[in-house]
């Protein structure tokens, strides 16, 4: 399910459920062989993606794992390499794209709640209940224009941003 996202000279493409992720070197075209893989994540990884598109922020890809716990990891284009993992907290399921902007991770779990993450040292700063009760399906990406966030969620559309 997850499109193919650009940046840092690499298009990665997530393979579905816990499998690798791969990075293409930007550039080929035709029937590519090996030599333009980048690199690709290994097996029990905290880099999988089955559901969401990563974001691509601050020279960095921001990888979400939907496995049993949900993590967030920030990962370095060229090489692969994790700069750090976070756990993100509830019980909820996460299947929404991460958002970023303003030095920080946006995502929503299925109830509405909406996690913010230092997107630098991959910090919890706070999660925010935006959600109505018995919400239990939101899967909104948190769209970013004009200095706000646009918050979706089963029932209510917000507009979050400093007037």
């Amino acid at each position: 399910m997850p499109s193919p996202v650009t940046g840092g000279g690499v298009i990665l493409a997530c393979a579905p459920k816990g499998s690798p992720v791969y990075a293409f070197k930007a550039g080929g075209s035709g029937l590519l062989t090996d030599d333009a893989l980048a690199w690709k994540s290994q097996e029990r990884s905290p880099v999988t993606s089955d559901v969401s598109t990563p974001a691509f922020y601050d020279g960095d890809f921001f990888i979400m794992k939907e496995e049993r716990v949900a993590s967030l990891s920030r990962v370095e284009p060229a090489t692969g390499r994790v700069k750090w993992t976070a756990e993100l907290p509830g019980r909820r399921k996460y299947e929404a794209s991460p958002s970023a902007a303003d030095g920080k991770v946006y995502i929503m779990n299925f109830g509405g709640e909406v996690t913010v993450i230092d997107a630098a040292r991959g910090e919890v700063l706070g999660t925010v209940a935006m959600g109505e009760e018995g919400d239990d399906a939101t899967r909104s990406t948190i769209p970013i224009a004009h200095g706000r966030l646009f918050i979706r969620t089963n029932g209510k559309l917000y507009a979050v941003g400093r007037p």
